[in-house]
């Protein structure tokens, strides 16, 4: 592919996908899976233009220099984490700081490694794996509504002894769809899928079970290297608004829906060809000593992912981006609830969208002259002003 200069990612980036990384280990179970499958072609769709807001700022206005987890809310006030504060910022629809939510510390509605899960019914849902906790905040006065704490019950299989709370996804209603781990080598690590209430109690049986995204561990005369790669396959996995679990594992573009109770429903395809992966291009992109050392320790599979990005908006839009032929840009596509490609952009790869809420995108970004991470929005139409 054509290259543009050199991209300086930081070592968290490639750590900080949004969405929870799986794989599934039931060889079986995806071939039944596909028996109910829909081919979508991803050609001759509209084109969706994106315009940049030049005012909106809202790192800016608040002072944060390193930002984690974003997240907005129908009225278009901005959520995001302030990783060295450990709290989050508030921030209305002009981008302008209102407030914080949450500080440091280990009591409830305190932070130790906050991440967002999202904004529904006027509150605002987080999680913390090292306080294995979700909290729920009113977005009103930003005080506490609930806590769940998930490591006072774990699954009763004694497989899942040792399981530790790694994820949390929103549920309709506002249960939650926990992630316990279990960690057998950084080569083996999994995960299962149950369903709590509100405060962290468990009320299902197993969900889904899938593989987790595998840690690249090594160590020499330079010291030990242990991180998430770039290219490692992983699986996405979405919630939408009637309680429909999807997922995606990146080695292809197929969306496979569960119901709420782990029942596989329908698998949906979108043929994409992947481009081939090779030390070089893989260097190219990284310019961090760490990262270019572990590329070269890796056994690099034979192609790029054919997905790099997927996750549902507040109208049941899923958004997946695939890589183009320069590795600098992202293409993404936009499906309807349906899945029907709506339209398709370019972003610089670089630009991370974190959260879509009407007929806006958040994104992130590590602004090099400044030295800091900056969030930007972008309003969007298709050309033929089909939402």
């Amino acid at each position: 592919p054509s290259r543009i200069p050199r991209m300086k990612f930081r070592l968290k980036f490639i750590v900080l996908l949004f969405l929870v990384p799986l794989h599934c280990d039931e060889s079986g179970q995806v071939e039944k899976e596909l028996s109910n499958l829909t081919t979508f072609e991803l050609g001759g769709i509209p084109e969706i233009v994106l315009q940049k807001e030049e005012a909106f700022n809202p790192a800016y206005w608040a002072e944060v220099n390193s930002i984690g987890d974003v997240a907005a809310d129908s009225a278009g006030s901005v959520y995001f984490v302030d990783v060295y504060k450990r709290k989050i910022q508030v921030s209305d629809s002009n981008g302008k700081p209102v407030g914080t939510i949450g500080r440091a510390g280990s009591s409830p509605g305190e932070f130790r490694k906050p991440t967002i899960i999202g904004t529904a019914h006027g509150d605002l849902f987080t999680f913390d794996d090292l306080l294995q906790s979700a909290y729920r905040f009113s977005t009103k006065d930003r005080m506490l509504k609930s806590s769940a704490l998930f490591s006072l019950q774990k699954p009763e299989a004694d497989s899942l002894k040792s399981a530790k709370p790694y994820s949390a996804h929103l549920l309709p209603g506002g249960n939650y769809l926990v992630g316990y781990q279990v960690v057998h080598s950084p080569e083996d690590r999994r995960l299962y899928f149950y369903e709590t209430d509100e405060y962290g109690a468990l009320i299902s049986d197993q969900i889904l079970a899938f593989q987790n995204k595998r840690q690249f561990v090594k160590e020499d005369q330079s010291g030990l290297t242990i991180m998430m790669m770039p290219y490692e396959r992983e699986t996405f996995l979405a919630i939408d608004s009637e309680g429909k679990i999807y997922t995606v594992f990146n080695e292809d573009f197929v969306i496979k829906i569960y119901d709420r109770t782990g029942k596989y429903l329908e698998a949906r395809e979108y043929p994409v060809e992947k481009l081939s992966l090779n030390e070089s291009d893989a260097l190219e992109l990284f310019t961090e000593t760490m990262i270019r050392r572990a590329i070269r320790g890796d056994d690099l599979p034979k192609t790029w992912p054919a997905v790099t990005a997927f996750m549902m908006d507040d109208k049941d839009r899923i958004w997946a981006a695939t890589y183009s032929n320069d590795l600098n840009e992202y293409r993404w596509y936009v499906l309807s609830a349906s899945g029907k490609v709506l339209g398709t952009f370019l972003l610089p790869s670089d630009i991370s969208i974190e959260a879509i809420s009407g007929d806006y995108i958040i994104a992130k970004f590590f602004n090099k002259k400044r030295y800091r991470d900056e969030i930007v929005r972008y309003s969007f139409t298709l050309k033929n002003n089909a939402h």
